[in-house]
């Protein structure tokens, strides 16, 4: 309920948003959308099970199975995707998906590690439906997937304990993973909570949940606010009209009334557009804070900076090598979420564009061109059409080219690549490193050192 209210503000406010119903075992998110979508044709719909077990894999799947909801008033249509095909098997299917194998023998990793990043090229957010854990299901969208973990709970001992194990938990198990990642941040949230009727009570849980969820809150909220106040600003309250079927109040109810579950929405979805930043204005001023995320200000003045200081990478690679691309890039995402760098490829050209000229605009805009060599770059016109227009742009103009040696292929012969340090240093194609995460790690350190000089010599 939370996450499709959530969904439908940033709808109205005019942000791209994805909802994924990940509970597999207990599926169900479409119904807070019924009287916008046919609810027994999406039950009808392939899904996430369709995905997870695709053979082979294929990251771009989810394109296919998008459902377009929209919702009074918004800006922007939802897209969603829905656990899978309710049929007979369905349960079947879901019993027998073993996520050990799923990791350990296809990949899994890095396959939902491109998802990933291809929702998050798509996408200003994305809300992910799962049920609170840290194995099988689970374990993923409350490890890997997650830049922020919102652990809706209610005052009860295994409720409030639960989420406080599991944000320990999550946050331990996020940083041994092979991708780069910012540190998680875990926002518990109080649901069903009656301040009204239990008083006293309710004072007494949040004196409680405001001591021990310190350390939580220690890892992100600025000093300078209460832990006890933001609590209070955060949680969500008892509704009984609203505990009876799958509603949604941020369009039923409104989002005026203080003490409304559509007012709660409304202040977790602004800590959410507002990417947990300026929460002070939260406490001092919680409608100018509501406004700067409905106005999308932090977003715009993020991509404002970005794009003004960024440095602009060229990434030229053919798209037989894809999976090995995108595995690069979630080691070179940190550099864009710092804001440090951008990135262009091919597949960021719109139907309709004339691919020569806008391939040949974004190369002179580029300072660095990142060259994914391998048999199949260098066989395909396409690719070979892009590291001439590099070439001689390299020669006219001062800008960094490496190439990276994705797989064996005859790259010493060209003279142009030949002369230039290669990446790995070692020279060894990537596919076959021994340690290829290693290798990989390696590889965005050089790219970064190489950007930090360009930032340098450019100030």
């Amino acid at each position: 309920m939370a996450l499709a209210n959530v969904a439908v503000l940033l709808s109205q406010w005019g942000y791209k948003t994805l909802m994924i119903d990940w509970d597999l075992e207990a599926p169900g998110l479409e119904n807070f959308f019924k009287d916008y979508i046919d609810i027994q044709q999406t039950s009808k719909k392939k899904g996430l099970i369709d995905i997870l077990t695709s053979d082979p894999q294929n990251p771009d799947l989810w394109k296919d199975l998008l459902i377009t909801i929209n919702v009074p008033d918004g800006k922007e249509p939802l897209h969603f995707i829905t656990v899978g095909e309710r049929n007979n098997d369905y349960f079947n299917r879901v019993m027998n998906f073993d996520v050990s194998d799923f990791y350990e023998k296809k990949d899994g990793g890095n396959f939902i590690e491109s998802m990933r990043n291809r929702w998050k090229e798509a996408y200003d957010f994305i809300l992910v439906d799962s049920r609170t854990g840290i194995t099988d299901n689970g374990g993923i969208c409350t490890i890997q997937l997650p830049d922020v973990l919102a652990l809706i709970f209610t005052a009860t001992e295994m409720g409030f304990n639960g989420i406080v194990d599991v944000a320990r938990r999550a946050l331990k198990a996020q940083q041994s993973l092979p991708f780069e990642r910012f540190k998680l941040i875990s926002l518990p949230i109080p649901a069903r909570f009656d301040t009204l009727t239990e008083f006293k009570i309710s004072q007494e849980w949040l004196d409680r949940f405001s001591k021990q969820l310190k350390e939580i809150y220690n890892d992100w909220l600025p000093t300078s606010v209460d832990s006890r106040k933001f609590i209070e600003l955060t949680k969500i309250p008892y509704g009984p009209y609203f505990s009876f079927g799958e509603k949604l109040p941020v369009i039923e109810q409104g989002t005026n009334d203080p003490g409304g579950l559509g007012y709660a929405y409304e202040t977790i979805t602004a800590l959410i557009a507002n990417h947990f930043e300026s929460i002070e204005y939260l406490v001092e001023n919680r409608e100018e804070f509501v406004d700067m995320a409905v106005k999308g200000e932090f977003l715009k003045e993020k991509m404002e900076r970005i794009q003004k200081d960024a440095v602009k990478i060229f990434i030229s690679y053919s798209h037989k090598d894809r999976i090995l691309k995108d595995k690069l890039m979630s080691h070179l995402s940190l550099l864009q979420r710092k804001g440090t760098a951008t990135f262009w490829s091919f597949e960021q050209i719109l139907p309709g564009m004339d691919w020569r000229d806008v391939t040949g605009q974004e190369l002179k805009n580029s300072q660095v061109v990142l060259l994914l060599i391998s048999a199949n770059y260098l066989t395909s016109e396409f690719a070979k059409t892009e590291m001439l227009m590099a070439f001689q742009l390299a020669e006219k103009k001062d800008r960094l080219v490496i190439p990276i040696i994705l797989e064996s292929s005859n790259w010493q012969s060209i003279d142009f690549i030949a002369k230039r340090l290669v990446l790995p240093k070692n020279g060894q194609p990537l596919s076959r490193q021994a340690n290829q995460d290693a290798a990989f790690a390696e590889i965005a350190e050089e790219i970064e050192k190489a950007v930090l000089y360009i930032k340098h010599k450019n100030k």
